[in-house]
């Protein structure tokens, strides 16, 4: 199953029932946790035990989180969006003030895969 990203939330279960359910992979993935919301409502609609499978979300939203508690998504992906803005933030402030470029041209922050819920 292939869902584009800018298909939102509600328009995700639509997409999962197109596909035959019941020929569901023991796993899914999805670029954005209210993709994989989408796709697990849509494998509960269809009667799969969630148990069964392994889903993975993306962006540590707090929906993802109850999810998680809820025991229907196995894990999501932190980007740390907060460590982003700041890497960015700093960075321009530094060069608007000083003129100085940062370190490197690209600042990478490793993503986390999250397992249990904070």
């Amino acid at each position: 199953m292939a869902q584009n990203a800018l298909i939102p939330f509600s328009s995700g279960v639509h997409v999962s029932f197109a596909t035959d359910l019941t020929l569901f992979p023991l796993a899914a993935f999805a670029a954005n946790d209210e993709m994989i919301h989408g796709a697990i409502d849509a494998m509960s609609a269809a009667g799969i035990n969630l148990a069964s499978q392994v889903t993975v979300g993306y962006d540590a939203i707090p929906d993802a989180f109850q999810y998680m508690k809820d025991g229907k998504l196995s894990a999501t992906i932190d980007c740390f969006p907060d460590k982003q803005a700041g890497e960015a933030l700093q960075s321009l402030v530094g060069y608007i003030k000083n003129k100085t470029k940062p370190p490197k041209e690209v600042i990478l922050i490793d993503p986390e895969l999250v397992t249990k819920t904070p």
